[in-house]
Formats: structure tokens, sequence, C-alpha cells
């Protein structure tokens, strides 16, 4: 065996890459016999090549040789299926011939590049009370995967109840913090603050509301988008509990005489026939409504 070549048909490799990749036509080169280049967008993705020894021995069994395919980004695809669906880039084939060209067998390569999807994982605090100290917070972290099709989003927002403000981010850009009032029936819950990072991963905080209506929780959703529309999502449920009840009142002394009554037998002048006095609350985290 005198050479070892990629064929020169390469019809067998994947071209369609609008219904593929979404991202425009793949266009194959074959650069040598030992080296074809996939391109799309004029960006080189994919490089195929052959390692063979110069010749193989009349009689040689097992001879070996090695392809190798490199991978230079991602390939954009329209499956948006959240799994690592494998695209199929098509095949081509190995030519091995003799000196005369007349005899020659054949291999084939067969092509894929599986699909890269993000994943997202919220952990942190799961109670608070309403009555958490001033310039105090819970809060935790967003841990975040964006997988090899960047830049992908990150959005916030509430299994139910409403955001005062959409909370939206791309991710890979400099880190940023959006803040928007968590709301459930009218009713004022707290704020919700999620800041993003340099390295696209994300916390979030949490300051509760006084005088939230018992019982209270709400469920926050992080979801992560790539570039090529897969998704992935965690929830994360916060609940806040009843802060300080009221407190005060004491007790206090009313007394009369009825002596003091016309019929009474003090004599004038009388006493009073009314006494009073007052008593002294301080409202909890929650309005003194009665």
């Amino acid at each position: 065996i005198t050479s070892i070549v990629f064929s020169t048909d390469l019809s067998g490799l994947t071209e369609d890459g609008d219904a593929l990749t979404g991202a425009g036509t793949i266009t194959w080169v074959r650069d040598s016999g030992i080296q074809i280049t996939g391109s799309v967008n004029g960006q080189t993705a994919v490089i195929l090549t052959l390692s063979v020894p110069a010749t193989i021995a009349a009689g040689t069994t097992d001879a070996t040789t090695q392809v190798t395919m490199t991978l230079s980004q991602e390939f954009q695809n329209t499956f948006g299926d959240d799994l690592q669906t494998s695209l199929n880039l098509g095949s081509v084939q190995v030519i091995a011939s003799e000196a005369d060209v007349a005899d020659f067998a054949t291999g084939t390569v067969n092509l894929t590049v599986i699909d890269d999807v993000p994943a997202v994982d919220i952990t942190g605090a799961t109670m608070v009370a309403e009555d958490l100290a001033a310039g105090q917070t819970i809060g935790g972290a967003i841990a975040i995967t964006e997988g090899a099709d960047q830049d992908a989003t990150l959005a916030i927002t509430l299994a139910s109840g409403d955001l005062s403000a959409p909370i939206l981010f791309t991710l890979g850009t400099v880190g940023s913090a959006q803040s928007a009032t968590v709301t459930a029936g009218g009713d004022v819950l707290g704020v919700l603050t999620v800041t993003t990072d340099d390295n696209g991963d994300a916390t979030w905080t949490f300051d509760p509301a006084p005088d939230v209506a018992q019982p209270a929780s709400f469920t926050f959703i992080a979801t992560v988008t790539d570039t090529d529309g897969d998704v992935a999502s965690d929830d994360h449920t916060v609940g806040i509990t009843d802060g300080q009840g009221p407190a005060g009142g004491g007790s206090m002394l009313l007394s009369l005489d009825e002596d003091d009554l016309g019929d009474g037998s003090q004599s004038a002048p009388k006493d009073a026939l009314t006494a009073s006095d007052t008593l002294s609350f301080t409202a909890g985290s929650d309005a003194i409504t009665s």
C-alpha cells in the first residue's frame, strides 16, 4: 500500500447548515489528501487529519491509520431539546491504494458532534423572619454552567406572584446586579436581588418586608438558555415567618368611691365620679389593627 488518503468525494459530508445548525452552510474543503476542514460562516469549526505510514509492505496485516477529528468552535443548532444531542455531520471515505492504483480498499469515517447544554443550581437560605434587622438579608448562590454555546441568558421569574421589574442577564459579560420587589396577592413580600459576576455565576439576596400577611412564601426560578436554545432551570422557595408580636400594655388600677355619689356620705365638695389612665403598646413587625 503506497497511498492512504481522504477521498476527493466529500458529498457524504453534511452541507445543509441551515437545517442542522441554524448558522449557515457548512463548507467542507479537502486541503490535502490527509486533511479536510469544515467551516461555518467563514470560521473553521472542525478539522479531519490522517496520520499514515509512508508505505505498508505487501502482506502486512492490521496496518493502522489514525484519523483525528479536532473541534475548533461550537456548532449552533436548532434542536433546543435541552439534551446532549448528536449532530450528524455525515461521512467521508479513506482510500488505501497500491502503486498501480488499480486495486484499493476503503474505510468510512462517520462524524458527529455532541451538543453541549447548560446547567443551573440554586442554593441558600429557605426561611426568613419578616422583622429581619435593618440592613440584613438572606441569600445564596446560583451556580451556572453555560456550556459551549455562549453567551447564554439568565432569567429570574416567579412560580406565582409578580416581580416589579424583569430580571434578565446576558452571561459572560461584565457582572451586574438587578433588583425587583416581590408581590403575592397584592401583598409586598420584599426585594429580591440577583448579582452576576464576570465568570457567569450569580448570587441572590432577599430583604423581607415588614407587616407580611401570614402564611407567606414565594418561589423564584432561574432559567439559563444557551445560544442554540437549550434550557436549564432550577427553583428555590423562601418562606417568610411572622415576626415579633406587639408588646406593652402593662396594668392599671381605676378606683372610684361611691361616697362621692349624690346620696353618698362624703360631704361637699365631693371627688370626681370618673377615673382614667393610659396603656402603652408597641407594635411588632405587623401593624396593630385592633
